[in-house]
């Protein structure tokens, strides 16, 4: 079966720290090397060795592995630190992923800036029109920021974070009307970095955990649709918006998460709110509920 994969834009990745070593180990035993490319968008003289010096985009890469251990990762580095503000090697990133990794099916991005920028914007464009779905990470400002770009722009998936019993915290901004509202685990999670252990919050952790929901989904609707007319009533149409920008956020929206209450308008996506049903329901039973849900207002 076609694996999903997804195209991570961050600080790197080192494959030897103990935090993703273990987990790229499991997965080797049974298949091989999750991580299927890479490239380093700052520094040219280094192309295909992307390390990581701060952490933060193994553990990206690490949690999306946690959540989607089938699919492939392709690591783009676009900063050597935390200070996401030059535009240049995210906008190489995404060309690369949406141009020459024409296969790619998501592109996750768990930085923010402050201000919009127009290359990235056009870049995100042409990635939508390629059927790529993007998440971004919100911002960690709480309500003294408002959501960083690229979250901010209507055309990705901005991501925000909660506990792990879908509750809110204090670092999320203001969630808008007009835009997606939603969230996942992002919050009091347990990490490694250099032998040491952890306590991280952040939308930035939250962005491949949502990013990994998606590929899971991706792999079953694609996996129901090859098994043809005889198990399922999916509709081509239905294949087709299922698995891009609009129909996910929808499917994330209003089939795979609840209210996360407190007032804080957020969405909590969980795939068990997709599986409420259990082993017992059939490929076309999930298929109703799904366009029963996707019906309501």
């Amino acid at each position: 079966k076609r694996r999903i994969r997804i195209a991570v834009l961050d600080t790197g990745i080192d494959e030897t720290d103990s935090f993703i070593s273990g987990k790229l180990d499991d997965i080797m035993a049974e298949h091989f090397s999750p991580i299927a490319g890479k490239w380093n968008f700052v520094d040219v003289n280094k192309k295909k060795d992307t390390p990581d010096s701060t952490g933060h985009g193994t553990h990206v890469a690490g949690l999306l592995l946690s959540v989607a251990p089938d699919a492939d990762i392709y690591v783009a580095k676009i900063s050597d630190d935390l200070h996401f503000q030059d535009p240049g090697p995210v906008v190489k990133a995404i060309k690369w992923a949406t141009e020459e990794l024409q296969g790619v099916d998501i592109i996750t991005m768990s930085f923010g800036m402050r201000e919009y920028n127009s290359e990235i914007a056009g870049a995100i464009i042409d990635a939508l029109k390629a059927r790529k779905i993007m998440f971004a990470a919100a911002s960690n400002g709480g309500r003294n920021r408002p959501r960083t770009y690229p979250g901010s722009d209507g055309n990705v998936i901005c991501v925000h974070a909660l506990t792990g019993l879908g509750e809110t915290g204090s670092i999320n901004p203001s969630s808008k009307v007009e835009h997606d509202r939603l969230a996942t685990l992002g919050m009091g999670l347990t990490l490694r970095w250099d032998g040491k252990q952890e306590f991280k919050d952040g939308t930035s952790y939250a962005t491949p955990i949502a990013a990994g929901i998606a590929a899971n989904w991706l792999e079953w609707i694609n996996a129901t649709a090859e098994a043809g007319p005889t198990s399922t009533s999916l509709r081509q149409e239905e294949l087709n918006h299922w698995t891009q920008y609009d129909g996910m956020t929808k499917i994330f929206s209003k089939v795979m998460s609840v209210d996360s209450g407190g007032g804080s308008g957020l969405r909590y996506v969980a795939p068990w709110h997709l599986w409420a049903m259990g082993g017992k329901a059939t490929d076309d039973q999930i298929i109703g509920n799904i366009r029963r849900d996707l019906s309501k207002a």
